[in-house]
């Protein structure tokens, strides 16, 4: 949503930064390295200027744990910007505003309705909240040739049975959109929660682009959520560990919200981070539309030319009312490569760097900060990929299947006891035994095994060539053979 409106032109919190900047001759307080004077001069060449914004809370910037000055002037521009009734300034990330929310609306023994596919984070979150557990699955794409799946969104089906099998939930969490892009149908499922009674946390991490172009989907501020929590430096142009919180209705404690706010966030948060959230509110208030709209427009062209190239090399499953077109989900199989093969060939031989791969997929995340050649070459490297295949393998058709059981029961938590009770097994021998730590892959952060649940042998089919090309698996370690621990008892 593109405003029109002069004051979101303003930054108020960069202004006041540069304006404190002008107007300093001698600094007594903190950062030590005193507007970059003091940095390691390596660091200087790249940081120096930069630096000089780093900042502290002096007269004149405002607190972000106490706003009433240009801080809460940027993050009211922000609340109109993106179209909802608060907004809060995150400099820990989705993360921190992930165990903000939660922590906010949720109490001790309560149960949230939480969709699996849900990152490390929110999990975390719940088990510091005690909370209890009912997970939901997501639809999955099959390839109808190959082994290859693609998780898609939450299902409304899935949902409607949630809430019938779980008549005392407080809260339901969504990841929309998904790491891979794809988006749950919000209306219809913040609907039925309402209906319910339930609070609404979606965790729109990869989505702060949405509000501000028509042909992208819906965003969860948009469809009703009451917080919805925003990455700015996934999809947007703020700084790493910067990200957006929303707040909207009346069925949040704003109050509370502050105070776990002021629990997860640092008591002295960077002013650098901030002024990047103030900058990219005004550059997508602004000129969002547009930006975007050159984006979306030159990969619709580089698309097309890749299709023409290797019909199904590019998943594209889905329209764009459900599939961020932002997200380009290469299929290796059809090259008769893994990912891990194709994604090696793209960075050492092309120099792209992709945002992850597995066994089968490669992902490209896109923004309006790629320059109109990046998709060109990347295109163009594609090409060349494919013309050294000597024959391709068969463009693949894609299948909806929804999980046979697509709700859980009440995941079991485990007690202080059983997690020190826990032992490390390889994991041939882990078969069958619950597992004391979450198994994560990382990227992208999402819970292959949460605490209680069973070890299988597709686990190990899925963890055996992930950690063969040496992708980060939190909760695995390595003493002569990959081991996980677990209980000890079946």
């Amino acid at each position: 949503m593109t405003q029109n409106n002069d004051d979101q032109a303003a930054t108020p919190l960069l202004d006041a930064l540069i304006a404190q900047q002008k107007h300093e001759r001698i600094s007594a307080h903190v950062p030590g390295h005193k507007q970059g004077h003091g940095l390691l001069s390596t660091l200087a060449r790249y940081a120096g200027p930069l630096a000089q914004l780093d900042a502290t809370e002096v007269p004149g910037l405002d607190d972000l744990h106490h706003a009433d000055g240009v801080i809460a002037k940027a993050q009211q521009l922000a609340a109109k910007a993106f179209g909802t009734e608060e907004t809060y300034f995150l400099v820990a990330g989705s993360t921190g505003g992930n165990l903000a929310a939660i922590l906010a609306v949720v109490d001790p023994s309560d149960v949230v309705i939480v969709g699996r596919n849900a990152h490390q984070s929110v999990w975390n979150a719940l088990v510091l909240a005690q909370a209890q557990r009912v997970s939901v699955t997501p639809v999955v794409w099959h390839a109808l040739q190959g082994h290859a799946k693609i998780a898609g969104g939450l299902s409304v089906t899935a949902i409607q049975e949630a809430l019938v099998c779980t008549k005392q939930a407080r809260a339901l969490i969504l990841t929309s959109p998904s790491y891979d892009g794809f988006v749950s149908d919000l209306p219809a499922i913040v609907q039925l929660a309402h209906q319910a009674g339930l609070i609404v946390i979606v965790d729109e991490a990869h989505g702060v682009h949405l509000p501000f172009h028509p042909q992208l989907p819906m965003s969860a501020i948009a469809a009703g959520a009451d917080l919805v929590i925003q990455s700015a430096h996934k999809m947007g142009a703020g700084f790493t560990q910067t990200a957006f919180l929303h707040v909207q209705g009346s069925r949040v404690d704003r109050l509370r919200l502050q105070e776990t706010l002021r629990i997860v966030q640092s008591s002295s948060p960077s002013y650098l981070l901030m002024a990047s959230l103030d900058a990219m509110r005004s550059q997508l208030a602004c000129h969002g539309e547009e930006l975007l709209n050159l984006t979306l427009t030159e990969l619709e062209a580089q698309k097309l030319r890749l299709h023409e190239a290797c019909q199904g090399l590019l998943v594209d499953v889905l329209d764009t009312a459900i599939q961020d077109p932002m997200k380009w989900i290469l299929h290796a199989e059809r090259l008769h490569l893994t990912g891990f093969e194709l994604e090696r060939v793209l960075r050492e031989q092309f120099g792209i760097y992709s945002e992850y791969t597995s066994e089968y997929h490669v992902l490209l995340s896109w923004s309006y900060g790629n320059a109109t050649r990046d998709f060109k070459k990347t295109v163009d490297a594609l090409i060349h990929v494919v013309s050294q295949v000597p024959s391709l393998g068969r463009a693949m058709s894609w299948e909806l299947r929804h999980a046979s059981m697509p709700v859980s029961d009440v995941l079991h938590v485990l007690t202080l006891h059983e997690r020190k009770a826990g032992a490390f097994m390889s994991l041939s021998l882990a078969v069958g035994h619950r597992v004391v730590d979450p198994v994560t892959i990382y990227p992208p952060g999402i819970p292959l095994l949460l605490p209680g649940e069973t070890f299988q042998k597709e686990h190990i089919e899925i963890l055996t060539p992930v950690l063969d090309n040496g992708i980060r698996v939190d909760g695995i370690v390595y003493d002569e053979e990959y081991q996980v621990r677990c209980l000890a008892s079946l």
